[in-house]
């Protein structure tokens, strides 16, 4: 019989953050850039990033679905709005993917202890 072998550990945070929560480089590159500076529209996370508008829209849309972003509606004086967007702290990220990872493991022991059952079991 084969020896198993665990997964490889990522080699980085960056690159357990994209594969936990399925982020592309550009999204990670947001992120980044957002833990530096508080409240940027979307205008500006594109110039500082190089990409265009509807590229870095689709990486903020994705980064708050992830919870790695928070969006603010801000008034302009003389009437209008926009969106601002500010990182979630990394102390934070951290104890959700923390629990993330904690349940993972508690549904992976779960499923060990049928194994048996499951494998000998009828083939239906």
């Amino acid at each position: 019989m084969q020896r198993l072998t665990a997964m490889d550990p990522p080699e980085s945070c960056s690159e357990m953050l994209r594969n936990m929560l399925n982020l592309s480089e550009t999204e990670l590159r947001v992120y980044r850039l957002l833990l530096s500076s508080d409240g940027q529209r979307v205008s500006d996370v594109a110039k500082q990033v190089g990409r265009d508008r509807s590229s870095i829209q689709r990486a903020l849309k994705n980064l708050m679905s992830a919870g790695l972003t928070k969006r603010q509606t801000e008034t302009i004086k003389d009437g209008g709005y926009y969106y601002a967007y500010d990182a979630v702290p990394p102390a934070q990220v951290k104890r959700e993917l923390a629990r993330c990872i904690e349940d993972w493991h508690e549904s992976l022991l779960d499923s060990l202890s049928r194994f048996e059952e499951e494998m000998e079991g009828s083939l239906d």
